[in-house]
């Protein structure tokens, strides 16, 4: 049962009725639509919440609570009046009146149920008249339906915008005034003996004083987030990073991962993954700006996942696998956590990256000794073809460098056009095409064989083809071999 609007002027004696009139009452509002809940770690009827987490009117952003009713499986995700969804209806109530707005959903489910469980999954007027219990009451003046509740005050919007102002009135007035109900009172509810240990806990009391329903606030309040306080510090990163401390060179199109830790210095757990008990899991994402691409995702927004749930005072790790552009340069790429759909943390995370092929291509050499198929060289005109005749071209070639030859993988070792390079030719049907290695790897100082197919031409002459070893996106090797061939 609430009292809502109770004027100051009442004496104590006459509060004191009305509160014992409540206790005695069958109409519990709160009890009556949501089962009693297991309290949250910490709980004291003392200390229902805190005066920053009542008040943090950031918690939650429209598409949060959007998001937080879709997935309690509650009719409000698809509601809407006067041209408003339900979940903008809160945020804009919340934001008017400085309150959480985990807090207004919080009450809408101890009052009536219609965020989560049973009541919530078809809609139903009744319980969207006096959704937040405001001015709902035996004998409350203007119920001339005979609902329970003043009519001017019926209404999803009404009942989110009054009992939110309520709420705050509570919070400024009443809780600080030197009333019955001023933070560091004590007054028997239920049975029990409270002490309002802060003013959020004071207004929750008189907006509704018993303790069932504030029990089951607190539940409802903590397990969405109520309290969340998302704060976090990077303690390491790799690969080194930093002004001047640019990591090993990157080559073009290169795979690679990045990793940061931070250590969890909130209130809250860091939640993996999201689930209808954590909306808002910890990520890291792309950051200045916010959930911006990158060229290093093919210019994608894309978040990074921690390992494992990180309770507060643990240290969580972040993995980014990255593929390097295929522009060569220096990159600085920024990230920040995020907790969805609440905060982005302060703490970013800054990688200097430098994406060259210059200290790996001086490891690529290639020496010719004088083996290659059919015969060639000048004067000794081999590969006399018919037009549309295919032939293979080969050579051998020494690894005189330091680095492995492979014939697979992001790097291949190949045979390409040459003079000018990738260039069109007549033999590969006017297109730029690779010859390839025969032999999977090639360790420095051993031979390895290339080898293209090629189709003559239907003009008839004399031609000079030449190829060159290119290592791809990194380096082309000399010398060029030259093929002497006669179309006939």
């Amino acid at each position: 049962m609430i009292l809502a609007k109770l004027k100051k002027f009442f004496t104590r004696s006459l509060l004191a009725l009305i509160i014992f009139a409540i206790i005695l009452s069958t109409f519990f509002t709160g009890a009556l639509f949501t089962s009693p809940q297991k309290a949250s770690a910490g709980y004291s009827p003392n200390g229902l919440c805190s005066d920053a987490g009542f008040t943090n009117v950031n918690a939650l952003t429209a598409q949060g609570i959007q998001i937080l009713l879709s997935a309690k499986g509650s009719f409000l995700r698809s509601f809407s009046e006067n041209g408003r969804s339900a979940a903008q209806i809160i945020y804009d109530a919340a934001r008017a009146n400085g309150i959480n707005p985990i807090a207004i959903l919080a009450t809408l489910q101890k009052e009536t149920g219609i965020v989560y469980g049973a009541y919530a999954g078809s809609p139903n007027q009744w319980r969207l008249d006096r959704a937040m219990g405001y001015a709902c009451f035996p004998g409350v003046s203007g119920d001339n339906n005979g609902n329970g509740c003043r009519d001017s005050d019926e209404g999803f919007t009404n009942q989110v915008n009054n009992g939110t102002w309520q709420l705050r009135y509570n919070y400024d007035v009443w809780a600080i005034n030197g009333s019955d109900w001023n933070v560091g009172r004590t007054m028997v509810i239920d049975g029990t003996n409270v002490t309002f240990g802060s003013r959020c806990t004071s207004a929750l009391y008189r907006y509704t004083p018993h303790l069932g329903g504030n029990y089951n606030f607190n539940y409802y309040f903590n397990i969405w987030g109520g309290e969340g306080l998302f704060e976090g510090r990077i303690v390491a990163q790799g690969p080194r990073s930093g002004p001047g401390s640019y990591g090993s060179e990157i080559l073009p199109n290169q795979t690679f991962t990045l990793w940061v830790s931070y250590l969890n210095t909130g209130n809250t757990t860091w939640s993996r993954n999201w689930t209808n008990a954590t909306p808002n899991p910890v990520h890291l994402g792309m950051s200045s700006p916010n959930d911006r691409g990158s060229a290093f995702t093919g210019g994608a927004n894309v978040r990074a996942y921690l390992a494992r749930d990180v309770l507060p005072g643990q240290i969580g790790t972040f993995y980014l696998r990255m593929t390097a552009p295929s522009q060569p340069g220096f990159y600085v790429e920024k990230f920040r956590p995020v907790a969805e759909y609440i905060k982005w943390f302060g703490d970013e995370g800054i990688w200097y990256l430098n994406v060259s092929t210059e200290s790996v291509a001086r490891g690529y050499k290639a020496d010719y000794i004088g083996i290659q198929g059919p015969r060639t060289g000048p004067g000794a005109y081999g590969v006399p073809m018919s037009p549309g005749q295919s032939a293979t071209l080969w050579v051998n070639l020494r690894n005189s460098g330091t680095n492995t030859w492979y014939n697979y993988g992001n790097y291949p070792t190949d045979l390409g056009t040459a003079d000018p390079r990738d260039r069109g030719s007549a033999f590969l049907g006017g297109q730029n095409r690779r010859g390839r290695l025969i032999q999977s790897s090639v360790a420095p100082g051993n031979i390895g064989t290339f080898a293209i197919t090629i189709t003559a031409p239907s003009a008839r002459g004399t031609y000079v083809e030449k190829f060159q070893p290119v290592t791809e996106s990194i380096t082309w090797m000399e010398p060029s071999i030259v093929w002497y061939l006669i179309v006939q």
